[in-house]
């Protein structure tokens, strides 16, 4: 962490780190990592937005359009 981060801005750093780690020990008992995998691999894509938009998508696989 930089010298010039204050207090608050260090605890957040390592609140984040740990709710990361929480997810990442999560992540295996859920059933779409395969899911994040394939999301995190497009470029720009890191872990915590990966596995946001497939919380909220759900299995891309899966068409919600009507008559499919």
């Amino acid at each position: 962490m930089p010298d010039s981060w204050t207090e608050e801005e260090a605890l957040d750093a390592v609140s984040m780190e740990r709710l990361t780690g929480q997810i990442a020990d999560l992540l295996p008992s859920w059933s779409l990592p395969p899911v994040v995998d394939s999301v995190q691999a497009m470029r720009g894509v890191g872990f915590i937005v990966a596995v946001t938009v497939v919380a909220e998508v759900g299995d891309f696989s899966v068409s919600t359009i009507r008559g499919n």
